[in-house]
């Protein structure tokens, strides 16, 4: 889901960025004086891959609902919102690669050398990458 930030609206209450005609709007709060640096335009992605280890077929049913499990029963408004994120992905799925990112990014950086100079590559890593303890810096 994380590979189609570009495709949702995020509103700032004060600003706004994205989509505003995606059905996916995500409201955010600002809290304190110094509001962080947001883009006026998002980027074009020209290539979307995901590297998980253990990724989710959103056309597999058993996959889909396991992310449904995650929210909280009386939490109607992101089960919607999930709803309306998943029938976007499933319009143009992502090429998912299982296994470690730190054994396939390189090779994934090698195969989009081919990219336009106007594009650049942009790596996220999700929530869960940052609890990982074992020792991969060196990779």
């Amino acid at each position: 889901m994380n590979l189609f930030w570009d495709r949702y609206g995020y509103d700032y209450g004060t600003v706004y960025v994205g989509e505003k005609v995606s059905p996916i709007q995500i409201h955010c709060t600002l809290i304190g004086d110094r509001p962080p640096p947001l883009p006026s335009t998002m980027s074009t992605i020209a290539q979307r891959v995901g590297i998980d280890l253990a990724p989710l077929d959103l056309k597999n049913e058993e996959d889909m609902l396991l992310l449904y499990a995650y929210i909280w029963p009386e939490d109607v408004e992101r089960f919607r919102l999930l709803t309306r994120a998943i029938t976007l992905a499933r319009q143009d799925p992502p090429h998912l690669l299982a296994g470690d990112a730190c054994g396939h990014l390189p090779l994934c950086l090698q195969q989009y050398r081919w990219r336009p100079r106007s594009a650049s590559i942009t790596a996220m890593l999700s929530f869960r990458a940052l609890h990982r303890f074992e020792n991969t810096s060196s990779r």
